[in-house]
């Protein structure tokens, strides 16, 4: 059997050859692959918004999922939801267990690590996407969650390779 360790961008095309071969009834190559391990990165569509039974925390984690918007503070987050900080506060409390700033910390921090992996972004526009001022505090944000600074981050998940801009 053969090992290798593929880059996540070539994992894709390696799964689909395998795939058209085992269609075409012939024998997948008997291949290994070893895929560096990362964090999950939540996407979009795996976010919960449509399981919470409260609406209000719905409209939030709508509002926090929308990647064509930055990432808004929670003072920001609680005007777009039309109710005080600490309503938001309760509400996220009861149903997520987690606080909006807890929330919106680790939702910012996946936002992050998927624009590195998927695109060639200059940190400052990521970090902006992100709703987080300054490229410095995207950076030591990043390092104490990922444990590698953003730049180590994209090189390792692209495997040396470029993405597209977006």
């Amino acid at each position: 059997m053969q090992v290798s360790t593929c880059p996540f961008h070539a994992l894709g095309y390696a799964a689909a050859g395998q795939a058209h071969r085992i269609l075409c009834g012939t024998t997948p190559d008997p291949l290994h692959v070893v895929v560096p391990s990362f964090d999950v990165i939540e996407r979009v569509s795996t976010i919960p918004h449509g399981h919470s039974t409260d609406p209000i925390v719905n409209r939030a984690l709508k509002r926090i999922a929308r990647e064509d918007r930055s990432i808004p503070s929670v003072t920001a987050l609680a005007r777009y939801c039309r109710v005080r900080r600490q309503l938001l506060f309760e509400h996220f409390k009861r149903e997520l267990r987690k606080s909006p700033e807890a929330w919106i910390k680790e939702r910012a921090m996946q936002r992050a690590a998927q624009l590195l992996a998927e695109t060639d972004l200059p940190m400052q526009r990521i970090a902006v996407k992100c709703g987080i001022a300054q490229r410095t505090n995207l950076s030591k944000r990043f390092k104490e969650r990922f444990g590698m600074s953003p730049s180590s981050y994209r090189k390792q998940i692209k495997g040396g390779h470029r993405g597209s801009r977006q």
